[in-house]
């Protein structure tokens, strides 16, 4: 009982911690995607897209669901900036 409750007890700190590192991904993202929509890069539809994209981001950053903010931000940036 004791081990499971150690074992639960990590579970939780290893998810907590991977949560705080998304969370600070958001803002980062969020900055990269204001500025290649403000340097015009892309087309313009994929520009309205990109602003779409960071608005859902940032509402799911606020919302504290950072992992999607992430998604949705990365989403946008390589509208912007394909590789």
């Amino acid at each position: 009982m004791k081990k499971q409750l150690m074992m639960a007890g990590v579970g939780l700190v290893m998810a907590l911690s991977s949560g705080a590192v998304f969370a600070s991904d958001c803002p980062n993202l969020a900055a990269k995607v204001q500025a290649a929509v403000d340097a015009r890069k892309g087309d313009a539809d994929s520009r309205v897209q990109a602003k779409m994209l960071l608005s859902e981001g940032q509402r799911l950053h606020e919302t504290g669901e950072h992992d999607k903010s992430v998604e949705m931000l990365g989403k946008a940036l390589a509208l912007l900036e394909p590789k």
